[in-house]
């Protein structure tokens, strides 16, 4: 399978300003994006004025989260304690699903990453644009996370957007209580969050047995649909 360049997601495009090194390489590599881009460029952000999701007093609620999530996205790696503890591969499987579902996560699996699971290139961030990722670790720990079911059928409303902002910080939080553990034991291991993601998370659930990838791109799950948001964390623990 081909590997998926970030920088043609939609959320990274979204990203480059007008006039930036990034604009101006994306849309001389990409002109047929630029024309459609620039247009979505010149409607209002979610939760903003002009939006069916706007509220006043709602709406920081979703900004709040994100600039939140924003703060924390540079804590997915971190140093690796030196004295390594020796663990049974299969025992700790066991351990890391329980804990996973104790921090909040309704269903959890663990599969082989492969290398199509990793973008090619990063494309997000200014600081990393254009990026080759060419580091993988061995495996990946992949959950999801419920949101609210009346929640989400109040889309366009607000309070979808809350909902949604809410799961990404949930999966975020597990993440790194996870990644931190698992380096805690002496193994690198890597967080993949909202605005951090090196992994396309709906390839590795998929392969980790959590449900499958719909017309829509996203994750479906027998339990609950593509009500769901999803948290990876890679290691080489094994």
């Amino acid at each position: 399978m081909k590997r998926i360049d970030e920088r043609d997601t939609m959320f990274a495009r979204m990203s480059y300003k007008k006039g930036s090194k990034e604009y101006e390489d994306y849309y001389k590599r990409n002109p047929e994006k630029k024309k459609i881009d620039d247009e979505i460029r010149e409607l209002p952000n979610i939760c903003g004025e002009g939006t069916a999701t706007f509220h006043p007093l709602h709406s920081p609620v979703a900004n709040a989260g994100f600039k939140f999530l924003s703060d924390i996205r540079k804590y997915v790696e971190g140093e690796i304690n030196k004295n390594k503890v020796e663990i049974h591969p299969q025992e700790m499987s066991k351990k890391l699903k329980k804990f996973a579902k104790y921090f909040g996560a309704k269903l959890v699996g663990i599969t082989e990453m492969k290398e199509y699971h990793y973008y090619s290139y990063r494309g997000r961030h200014p600081e990393n644009y254009g990026e080759k990722i060419d580091k993988f670790h061995k495996y990946g720990i992949v959950f999801a996370v419920e949101m609210d079911k009346d929640m989400i059928n109040r889309a366009p409303q607000c309070e979808e957007v809350i909902e949604v902002t809410k799961g990404y910080i949930n999966a975020a939080i597990i993440g790194m209580w996870l990644s931190y553990y698992i380096r805690e034991l002496g193994y690198d291991a890597r967080n993949h969050m909202d605005g951090n993601y090196l992994v396309v998370l709906p390839l590795v659930a998929e392969d980790a047995g959590l449900g499958e990838i719909g017309r829509s791109g996203l994750l479906i799950t027998k339990e609950y649909g593509p009500r769901v948001r999803l948290g990876v964390v890679t290691t080489d623990m094994c």
